[in-house]
């Protein structure tokens, strides 16, 4: 077994253990490490808490009885547990792979949900689909599963529709398209990057020109 740095209780690691004894494999939350006696005065059986979990049988607890007996057991529990009340995970420290891994840190799995306001026809935001798609490969490196959802539904009169499209109409004129200029402007870079390789390649064809006429000249002379 290797040797390990043993894990401070309350702190988060990640958690590997040897082949075979590999299902709790994970990030847990350290709330008590116990010598073997310890564990089995609070009335716990460490064949039902770690062996059969890993699908061992008593013949295998049996084969290193006294490696279990003689090592620490940590009672772990999920990160978020602020408290024992959840689910508790009991493992003998001996099998655990390599010294627990406290650079963890927790990382959120994020949505966005934009109110686009009412329409008759939702397939009138479809446009927006590659919008959104390209921003976020843009800021995230990430292509995203873009869905249209009906937030809810509202029963209006023609004319107070109209007026919410005439709203709509005014802004557009006073706001300036962050999207549509962004784009406009990528193709004018685009444009004038391929000019500059126009000239680039003239100029080095003229160059090539020049340097043949100056050999050319350096032969008559000589």
């Amino acid at each position: 077994m290797a040797v390990l740095m043993l894990p401070t209780v309350g702190m988060i690691y990640k958690f590997s253990f040897i082949d075979g004894y590999t299902f709790h494999n994970g990030v847990y939350r350290v709330a008590k490490i116990m010598t073997y006696d310890e564990y089995v005065t609070d009335g716990r059986d460490i064949l039902d808490d770690f062996f059969v979990p890993n699908d061992k049988g008593p013949t295998d607890l049996d084969n290193v009885y006294s490696e279990v007996t003689s090592s620490k057991i940590l009672k772990l529990v999920d990160p978020d547990s602020l408290d024992d009340t959840g689910t508790k995970y009991y493992v003998p420290l001996n099998f655990i792979k390599e010294t627990p891994d406290m650079n963890v840190d927790k990382y959120y799995k994020f949505g966005i949900i934009v109110d686009a306001g009412i329409t008759k026809d939702p397939k009138a935001l479809s446009f927006m689909r590659d919008v959104l798609v390209e921003a976020v490969e843009s800021s995230f490196g990430i292509t995203p599963k873009v869905d249209f959802v009906t937030l809810h539904e509202k029963w209006l009169s023609q004319s107070e529709y109209q007026e919410i499209l005439d709203a709509r109409d005014q802004s557009k004129l006073k706001v300036l398209n962050y999207y549509s200029e962004n784009k406009r402007l990528q193709k004018q870079i685009s444009s004038t990057n391929t000019k500059l390789k126009e000239y680039e390649k003239l100029i080095l064809n003229l160059q090539a020109q020049i340097d043949a006429l100056t050999n050319e000249s350096s032969d008559d002379e000589s």
